[in-house]
């Protein structure tokens, strides 16, 4: 199985990288892809995904980041993104979006944002989107490029959400937040669109499972929430991986 979104490069597995993934591969993984969040990082992204086999990369200014940035940053990306076409390993613009519960404008988010969905038509590539209080600006500004298409990450919402990011040639992340009680209506949203529009993702460190709040998530942790999505979908977890693997293999590799 393949972990569609982690942070691998952050700090928190600068100790011990190499074995959280070779504890990672013993559980079934077969790779996975760095999203990108700041200018200044991009370097150490792409050297990490380089120095190992099933290890992709995206390029994209995180909204998180956005107070920090600057318009050098986004004329950066634009170039590392030309420089790199010819790379099999970048694969992918984002991670971007809108977060409207955080001190960031507003104004500024979406603007940014488009700009990455401007780059991804250019480009011709998927993009990662992050959201929070969000969809319905996403939504609205997707319609503006019908020829985009990528993932949702994360995606909590509802199945009438669900349902027009799929309309909009859109994949839905799934992480820890289905392994919560209170994921009912995700869980619904998630069966109402179907298996062939999932992709699996752990946003490690970040997004813990439940039982693994405060600590550090991690990629090896992708097998369990298979396994809820095998539950919730009545299937066996052998059938998730190779749904979600192929459904990774149709958008990014293509």
């Amino acid at each position: 199985m393949i972990d569609s979104h982690c942070h691998l490069d952050f700090a928190e597995f600068d100790a011990d990288r190499p074995q959280v993934w070779r504890n990672a591969q013993a559980k079934g993984l077969t790779g996975l892809l760095l999203p990108g969040t700041q200018a200044s990082r991009f370097s150490h992204l792409q050297s990490i995904a380089q120095q190992q086999a099933g290890f992709y990369y995206a390029l994209g200014l995180h909204p998180w980041f956005l107070n920090e940035q600057s318009s050098a940053d986004l004329e950066a990306l634009e170039q590392l993104l030309q420089d790199t076409q010819s790379d099999p390993k970048r694969i992918a613009i984002g991670e971007t979006g809108l977060d409207f519960h955080i001190a960031v404008e507003p104004a500024l988010q979406l603007r940014v944002f488009e700009q990455h969905l401007t780059l991804a038509q250019h480009f011709n590539l998927p993009v990662i989107v992050h959201h929070r209080k969000s969809h319905n600006d996403i939504l609205r500004l997707l319609k503006r490029y019908p020829d985009v298409t990528g993932v949702i990450h994360a995606f909590s919402g509802s199945s009438y959400e669900a349902e027009n990011y799929v309309k909009a040639g859109f994949m839905l992340g799934v992480g820890g937040t289905i392994t919560y009680e209170r994921a009912n209506k995700t869980r619904n949203a998630l069966l109402a669109v179907g298996l062939e529009h999932l992709l699996l993702e752990t946003d490690a460190p970040s997004m813990p499972l439940h039982g693994k709040q405060g600590l550090r998530n991690s990629p090896e942790h992708l097998p369990e929430i298979a396994a809820v999505l095998a539950t919730l979908f009545n299937q066996e977890v052998d059938s998730i991986s190779r749904q979600t693997t192929d459904n990774f293999e149709r958008l990014f590799l293509r």
